[in-house]
């Protein structure tokens, strides 16, 4: 219902902007909020509502020759956002409308240079796309963040969000090695926080990802095997860093993927008596 009412103050600040009974015009920043509204409400047109905002935001701007109308790094970041939270695969989408920041950033619009957030919520529609290749997919992306923060675009600072989202979309792929690239993505973060990126400190929510993926195991010895390493790794790691305080979500994610893992009853006491 909010969506709704944004959506008729919308049409009534244009309609009367149009006609000239005010000289108040309704900005991106206008738009913008009705996005907003979208992204925490989240109805079930969301997506296409949201599209049709920023089509309408280009169409004015070009024809009131207005760019106070025009979509900025805000607008997408929140259209982004809409689409990596919605359920289904929207990941042909949110490629499309990063493909349009990055081209009119290289035609002069230096405000829309694709950052940290825009990429985690391309990584977050991969995770949510349920697509097998999803978590290679999210990892090139990942690596495109870090290789671009290397290179010295700080607006591309590798977070803890990105890692996490990425671990995720690894989550139900069938690849035998999944639990063993995400252990590597953790590897990696983990050596920058050593690094002195105090910012990307490990935590129980991305130990608890980690354990997730591994309580998908593929249906292969091979698989099931390079899970339960990787939980082990896992225990080693909630028993040995003393700032990683795991709760009962996290020893029950670890339970469930020890079922999941183990080969019977016996291994698993063993392993829960260690």
């Amino acid at each position: 219902e909010s969506v709704n009412q944004s959506m008729l103050i919308l049409d009534e600040m244009e309609k009367n902007y149009d006609s000239k009974q005010t000289t108040v015009a309704p900005n991106r920043y206008t738009y913008t909020s009705v996005l907003h509204a979208i992204s925490k409400t989240k109805p079930t047109n969301g997506v296409a509502l949201a599209e049709f905002l920023m089509k309408r935001m280009d169409d004015r701007s070009r024809s009131l020759q207005d760019n106070s109308v025009r979509p900025d790094k805000v607008t997408f970041s929140v259209l982004l956002d809409i689409l990596s939270r919605s359920k289904g695969d929207y990941v042909d989408l949110a490629e499309k409308w990063l493909k349009e920041m990055a081209e009119r950033y290289i035609k002069g619009e230096l405000g829309l240079k694709p950052d940290t957030f825009i990429y985690t919520a391309l990584i977050n529609c991969y995770w949510k796309s349920g697509r097998q290749n999803a978590g290679f997919e999210a990892e090139k992306v990942l690596n495109l963040i870090e290789e671009n923060y290397d290179q010295g675009d700080i607006g591309c600072k590798p977070d803890i969000f990105a890692y996490t989202s990425t671990i995720n979309a690894y989550g139900r792929s069938w690849s035998e090695d999944k639990s063993h690239k995400v252990w590597e993505i953790y590897k990696r973060m983990k050596e920058r926080y050593s690094n002195g990126d105090v910012s990307l400190k490990p935590n129980k929510i991305i130990l608890t990802s980690i354990i997730n993926v591994c309580g998908y195991p593929t249906k292969s010895p091979a698989g099931k095997k390079t899970s339960l390493k990787v939980l082990l790794e896992c225990m080693l790691e909630l028993q040995t860093t003393k700032f990683i305080n795991p709760d009962s979500k996290t020893i029950c994610t670890l339970l469930n993927a020890l079922k999941y893992t183990v080969e019977n009853d016996a291994q698993l006491y063993r392993i829960g008596a260690a």
